[in-house]
């Protein structure tokens, strides 16, 4: 059964993230209207705020805010396994909506 109150659409995008500047990057593995998984080896805790720059295509790039609400940090020996963060938006940016609405999946 699907908790989710949002489809999450598969899509590799690049980001800059960090909680005051944007000094890490990642990939999205997914999003939806309200939130993404960052694929990314830096971890926040759960409840951090983070700043985040998502790179659109043929948009330039949108910044936001989000609260990690959950991570996913494996050991070294499992390298195929997906580290990143869960983070939940509460994004009003047109831009970034207007693209997520958008999409196919």
């Amino acid at each position: 059964m699907e908790r989710r109150r949002n489809k999450r659409i598969i899509k590799r995008l690049a980001v800059d993230f960090g909680t005051d500047d944007l000094k890490h990057t990642g990939i999205t593995n997914d999003v939806s209207k309200t939130g993404l998984f960052i694929k990314t080896s830096k971890i926040y805790s759960p409840g951090s705020i983070l700043k985040i720059n998502l790179l659109i295509p043929d948009n330039g790039s949108t910044t936001f805010t989000g609260r990690v609400v959950r991570t996913y940090k494996h050991p070294p020996y499992l390298s195929l396994a997906k580290n990143g963060v869960g983070v939940e938006v509460d994004c009003k940016e047109k831009t970034f909506l207007t693209y997520v609405t958008g999409m196919k999946g």
